[in-house]
């Protein structure tokens, strides 16, 4: 049967990448730890899939594959089987195996499917972590050996609607205002951390009972905070002690 020429480029695809996609199976201990009597077996806990990282052979897969496991077999395209020996508690969602686009090129981690009928069937519908944030983690891990997430020592909320689009208020933190009330109200900081240290002032109230809202951050090393999900994506974009806040 002749495949059209869609087809044809989707078996081109996975000729040309099939080699860096890994087979990943684990065991776990069984039995009691401590016993004159019997003896902990290895017994098979599940399978994954995965891909090589980089030239140095580093493998990235899905946290949930490998967690609480005891030994993890890696097992090459071409029939190669590695090991590793881990103790390591891992964090679910950290990596995982690849999502290809038409060109071959890695744009996110496959990570979990939609699965109505909780029997493992997929409905079709998955979901995948952005390759670029799994990038700055592997990079981190490789590097220190976990995934160090910055953080501002603060909670948040969004701007009060009453203030959106409005001239910010006069009263309230001794940080300069920005003209428009845009970006993220800081409800309360935590003493001793980095924003405390910065300077940050919290939303408080007065003993009459008069509220005085927080500073408002409306900006990170340059890029514009309107909204909570633009905080949270210029924080991932951050390394530890750069912090700086508009």
């Amino acid at each position: 049967m002749q495949l059209d020429p869609e087809e044809q480029r989707t078996v081109r695809l996975f000729q040309d990448n099939a080699r860096s996609v890994v087979n990943v199976s684990t065991t776990a201990s069984y039995g009691p730890l401590f016993s004159p009597f019997f003896a902990q077996q290895q017994v098979p806990r599940g399978v994954g899939s995965g891909f090589i990282w980089d030239t140095a052979g580093h493998v990235v897969t899905n946290a949930h594959v490998i967690a609480g496991s005891k030994e993890v077999t890696v097992t090459l395209s071409d029939g190669t089987v590695a090991k590793a020996q881990t103790d390591t508690a891992m964090n679910p969602g950290n990596s995982g195996g690849p999502l290809l686009d038409s060109a071959g090129r890695v744009v996110g981690i496959a990570t979990a499917i939609v699965d109505p009928t909780g029997r493992g069937i997929s409905s079709g519908v998955g979901f995948a972590i952005p390759i670029d944030a799994v990038r700055g983690m592997v990079d981190q891990i490789l590097r220190v050996g976990r995934v160090v997430r910055p953080a501002l020592g603060i909670s948040i909320a969004p701007v009060p609607q009453a203030m959106q689009g409005r001239a910010a208020p006069s009263w309230g933190s001794q940080a300069e205002r920005p003209a428009k009330a845009e970006g993220v109200l800081v409800v309360t900081v935590q003493p001793g951390g980095p924003a405390d240290v910065a300077g940050v002032q919290p939303t408080r109230r007065e003993l009459s009972g008069r509220l005085l809202l927080g500073d408002i951050i409306t900006g990170i090393n340059g890029r514009a905070v309107r909204m909570q999900k633009d905080l949270f994506a210029a924080l991932d974009q951050c390394q530890d002690g750069e912090h700086h806040l508009g």
